[in-house]
């Protein structure tokens, strides 16, 4: 979110506004005054037929309908959107060509620079639901040209490729998780060398099971490959891990700290060479995320971490993106009634350190599709549907007043006694200083008006104050 806003609207650039002293406390580039930068992406005409999927990079937001009936009932459709400075436009809306009812065109999206997926596992062949990869490309002068679609070869009736996608540089990898008939599965790896595209391999485990769903969720680095099977043993799952070394090769299978069956582990995951997180959303207690990392070109054990929230829900997990510095977690079925929150993580050395969580509303199902890319994250909420739009910030906002924690103790909002940056009420019996209220009016007596049953009384707002930089009060 650019440095050449005019945010305040009041005439003049923000970097100006800045350097003439107005307040940016936490050195971003954004004025004080108009942050936490949020907004929701507009709505098309219409709205949104479903939101299926949701993927950002850079200055392009994809969102995957694959319900939406432009075509056919369930041919699907995927709407772009194109950020300026801290403003977004829809920029395309896309269909398949030759699209047809059941496609399910955007099930899956995924970006990167200039490249768009988009998975389409509907799609018959000469079998049906044998599923297709579409492929655009942004040409920078204002349209997104197809390429040409991909496919499995062979290819066979319920692969669903296109269940999953991910694109890194010039390559995309596809899940097919109805591959091999019995649903063991697998996920196809096409490359670009410059001026077409092409499959270049198809990853399956070694020793396949019927039922694996090898496919369900993929992502995908420069060297390293990961193939989620929820289906592996009984429901306890597994990521199968591939590495290039100039042809793709199967590395580890890696499983949850303690697998147990049924928690849908590996139905969600992000990854790349380093960092991987897996999601379990359906374990007891609310579901969990497993965390990875690799050092020394090994993946270490996995590491789990659950709900932060007071009053979990359930399907800690649904969702789950990762990036060099943040990590953002979907739990679509927090309560109240579905409402949902999607959870920010921030790298802190060689662990993630949680920072805040960002909420929906009733029915939301906010945080089932996310998405992050450097500080930008994209939360869907299909209960809507809507999206949304927030900046990460390098620091956090664990009291949730839209201020980042550094900028509330620089102020004096709020308190940090044992001066580890983090506010003293966000660390559990820390927080020491009692909150005062200022200036409360006394009783307030209006004269008694004869056949009038009310009074106009006026009176100076209270002021607040407490350890914990929130001022509201009521």
């Amino acid at each position: 979110l650019g440095t050449s806003d005019d945010c305040n609207l009041n005439g003049i650039p923000d970097e100006c506004d800045i350097a003439s002293g107005a307040s940016d406390c936490n050195l971003n580039g954004i004025l004080d005054a108009c942050e936490p930068v949020l907004a929701d992406l507009p709505v098309p005409t219409g709205g949104f037929a479903s939101i299926s999927s949701v993927a950002v990079s850079g200055d392009f937001a994809a969102v995957g309908s694959a319900s939406d009936t432009t075509l056919g009932t369930d041919a699907g459709a995927v709407h772009i959107f194109r950020r300026v400075g801290t403003v977004w436009i829809e920029d395309a809306f896309l269909t398949a060509t030759g699209g047809l009812a059941g496609d399910q065109f955007g099930h899956s999206v995924a970006l990167d620079g200039n490249v768009l997926a988009i998975g389409a596992p509907g799609r018959d062949g000469t079998g049906a639901d044998e599923g297709a990869v579409y492929i655009y490309r942004y040409d920078g002068a204002g349209s997104w040209v197809a390429e040409p679609t991909q496919f499995l070869s062979p290819a066979a009736t319920d692969d669903r490729l296109g269940t999953s996608v991910a694109v890194h540089g010039s390559r995309i990898i596809a899940g097919a998780p109805g591959a091999v008939s019995t649903g063991t599965g697998q996920a196809g790896v096409f490359f670009y060398d410059g001026s077409s595209w092409s499959l270049e391999a198809t990853l399956a485990d070694a020793a396949p099971v019927a039922g694996d769903l090898a496919g369900t969720a993929v992502d995908l680095g420069a060297t390293q490959a990961f193939v989620g099977a929820p289906g592996r043993t009984t429901g306890q799952g597994a990521v199968f891990v591939f590495q290039l070394s100039g042809t793709w090769s199967q590395g580890p299978t890696l499983v949850a700290a303690v697998p147990t069956a049924s928690t849908s582990y590996a139905s969600t995951l992000s990854g790349n060479d380093t960092s991987l997180a897996v999601g379990a959303p359906d374990s007891a207690g609310g579901g969990a995320v497993q965390l990875y990392e690799r050092s020394g070109g090994v993946w270490g054990a996995a590491t789990a971490i659950t709900t932060p929230a007071t009053t979990p829900g359930t399907r800690f997990g649904s969702a789950v993106a990762l990036s060099s510095t943040a990590l953002l977690i979907g739990e679509d079925e927090l309560a109240p009634s579905t409402a949902g929150q999607a959870h920010v993580y921030r790298r802190d050395g060689a662990s993630w350190s949680y920072g805040e969580s960002l909420g929906g509303s009733f029915g939301d199902q906010y945080g089932a599709p996310v998405s992050t890319d450097g500080p930008i994250a994209v939360v869907g909420a299909p209960g809507t549907p809507a999206i949304s739009v927030h900046r990460i910030e390098p620091y956090s906002d664990c009291n949730g007043n839209g201020l980042d924690d550094a900028c509330d103790i620089a102020s004096g909002l709020a308190t940090d006694a044992d001066l580890d940056g983090v506010i003293d009420c966000c660390q559990g019996g820390t927080d020491t200083v009692p909150p005062v209220i200022s200036g409360a009016p006394g009783d307030i007596i209006a004269p008694n008006d004869a056949g009038i049953c009310g009074a106009v009384v006026t009176w100076t707002e209270p002021t607040a104050a407490d350890g914990c930089g929130l001022l509201s009060f009521t």
